[in-house]
């Protein structure tokens, strides 16, 4: 490199477990109600909403305008609940 200077890099991994009473959703078997009340809500959860089943695609805190059916980027359509 030009003038002496070099470069490192460093790349790091991890995997977080977002626990804690305020963590909404669960499984497709027994998915919790989704809730637009400031719920945390990791990628991977599923909650049910408006008869069906949905997974959040993008981690983020729930607010009204954000349901799923409606936010898109963040929920992805499972299936209806049986």
């Amino acid at each position: 490199m030009a003038g002496g200077r070099h470069w490192r890099w460093f790349y790091s991994a991890f995997d977080v477990n977002f626990g804690g009473s305020n963590e909404g959703g669960g499984g497709t078997q027994n998915p919790a109600p989704w809730s637009p009340n400031s719920v945390f809500y990791p990628v991977g959860v599923y909650v049910t909403h408006n008869g069906g089943i949905y997974r959040c695609r993008s981690a983020h805190t729930s607010n009204s305008g954000w349901a799923p059916g409606v936010a898109f980027t963040l929920w992805t359509y499972v299936r209806p609940i049986s």
